[in-house]
């Protein structure tokens, strides 16, 4: 089964530190699943973003069982809740933005040992964690998303540096 994956990369000012928002369901526990029955997944991708007014930076690109949809920053994603406003238990379940950093190196893909960690989050059924997302989506070449007006920065997947930062407090 397909999972669709909204996310928003945010470039920090820290070299080999990234951040990155993943907009989830349950409480933001839990990847949206499109059903396998559906003909065009990525279809199921574009109209998902346009009916909650989230603005696509790139084409929905799909790798392995992750349809990746890349958001631009907008006015609008005040509009959603940010996973530290969904305590769990929260009924009903919220679909929200929970964010996440990806610590790498040019020697080193993981010095502190905190991506490692990542595996340990499970987002869905096996083997879906924060780390299989975050590490399938680092390695898509950049080449790969056809761009909406988007800039890349260091050869990673970053929206544009001067559009409005995600309204959620990290």
């Amino acid at each position: 089964m397909p999972f669709l994956v909204p996310i928003l990369a945010a470039p920090t000012s820290r070299p080999g530190l990234d951040q990155y928002w993943i907009f989830l369901e349950r409480n933001g526990n839990h990847l949206m699943e499109i059903p396998s029955e559906l003909a065009d997944p990525i279809s199921a991708a574009v109209e998902f973003l346009t009916t909650n007014d989230l603005t696509p930076a790139f084409e929905p690109l799909q790798r392995g069982d992750y349809i990746f949809a890349p958001v631009k920053k907008t006015p609008e994603l005040s509009d959603f809740y940010c996973w530290r406003e969904t305590p769990p238990g929260t009924t009903p379940p919220r679909e929200c933005w929970r964010s996440f950093l990806w610590v790498s190196s040019d020697d080193n893909p993981d010095p502190w040992g905190v991506n490692a960690l990542l595996a340990e989050l499970p987002l869905g059924p096996a083997p879906h964690t924060a780390y299989t997302v975050l590490k399938t989506l680092r390695d898509i070449p950049t080449s790969d998303f056809k761009a909406q007006h988007v800039t890349s920065v260091d050869g990673k997947l970053h929206s544009e540096p001067d559009s409005p930062q995600i309204y959620c407090d990290v």
